[in-house]
This record gives structure tokens, sequence and C-alpha cells, in this order.
């Protein structure tokens, strides 16, 4: 395999590697995104919200119903100590809003331009190449050498070849 492969092959690897931990990001701010609209809507009608916790035996569907939460909202707010509801502030939760959606935005451009993408991974190859560099000389700890002979390993190489004693009653056992 030529230099030029290799790198092809970690330029498409770390291509791959983007794409990926980018739609796992976005996944993760569409999880918080939808928390915080729901918490949102808790802060907005704590009272209500503190009612209906209270005097409902099940109040999950009483919240989903009358605020039009889903399920992972519901949830989420009845697992938040009324303290931290009340500590809520409209500010923080808006304010992490538009950061989550800006960045998720980004994120979203990102895996729409091919050019984002190839800018992002020359970025990042840059990076690494700044961090190896303080090496002693600039070298590499380890080297590149050409491909190793291929060596046929068959399941009998894995039996290790060890003494072993076999005893037989009259009965047979």
């Amino acid at each position: 395999m030529s230099l030029k492969e290799v790198l092809q092959h970690y330029l498409d690897h770390r291509h791959e590697v983007l794409i990926n931990r980018t739609k796992h990001r976005l996944d993760k701010i569409a999880s918080r995104l939808n928390l915080l609209h729901g918490y949102l809507i808790a802060h907005l009608n704590i009272d209500e919200v503190i009612h209906i916790i209270r005097e409902h035996d099940d109040p999950k569907p009483e919240l989903q119903t009358r605020f039009k939460l889903n399920e992972i909202q519901a949830e989420a707010i009845l697992n938040m100590r009324l303290r931290a509801l009340r500590k809520l502030e409209e500010i923080q939760i808006k304010q992490e809003i538009s950061d989550l959606e800006t960045e998720q935005t980004q994120k979203e451009a990102l895996l729409q331009s091919e050019t984002k993408q190839w800018s992002t991974i020359k970025k990042e190859v840059q990076t690494l190449r700044s961090t190896f560099e303080k090496l002693p000389s600039g070298q590499r700890k380890t080297a590149i050498h050409g491909a190793i002979d291929f060596i046929e390993i068959t399941a009998e190489d894995f039996i290790e070849k060890e003494p072993i004693t076999v005893i037989l009653s009259q009965n047979g056992w």
C-alpha cells in the first residue's frame, strides 16, 4: 500500500468520524432542546405545574394534556425537585436554547457542505500536526514501514501442547 493510499484511507476515516460525531452532537442538542422547551413551559406556568403535581395521583398525563408536553418533557419535570423547578430562570433557559439552536444550525450547515467538512478536517489535522511537532527534533515516536509478510495462522496454532494423563476404570469410566 502506498503512502498516498494510506493518507487517503486516513482522511476518509477522519471524514466518517466527523460526520458521525456531528450527527451524535445534533441528537444530543435536539434532546436537550426538547427538555429546555418543557422546562420553559413549566417555568412560565410554575404555580399550575406545582398544583397539578401535588393534587393529582398521576400528574404525568395531566401535564401532557394541559401544557402539550411530550412524555420525555413531562417525565423530566416530574423528576425535578420542586426547589429546582422554582429556581429555573427564564433568561437562562432562553439563553441556553438560543446557544443550542445556533450550534444546531452550524452543525446542520456542516453536514450540508462538503467544503466545510473538509475545512474542519484540515483544521483538525493541523492541530494534530502542531501537537506532535513539539516532539524532540520534530521526529515521530513511531516509524512507518512497509507492509509485513502475510502469516497464515490456523486454529491448531492456538492449541497448547502439554502432557496429560488419562485414567480409565474397569467399568469404562
